[in-house]
């Protein structure tokens, strides 16, 4: 596991400790057709050995108000 996805788990297991702060991920942004304005998929790939073990690690996002 490397340290980019251990971050990830971090962020999803103990979500508490990082509302009302401010982070910065480096990854790209998918959004499904039935997604709402104000939500998208921030991701990133992790790859243990090589592309064909790659995963998807990604953060669910949600503004109260639409940003997009």
């Amino acid at each position: 596991m490397t340290i980019d996805v251990a971050i990830l788990d971090i962020f999803y297991d103990q979500q508490h400790l990082f509302v009302g702060k401010e982070v910065e991920i480096t990854g790209f942004v998918y959004k499904e057709p039935e997604f709402k304005e104000n939500q998208l998929v921030i991701a990133r790939f992790g790859i243990s050995c090589c592309y064909a073990d790659a995963l998807v690690y990604c953060i669910f996002r949600r503004w109260k108000t639409p940003k997009l």
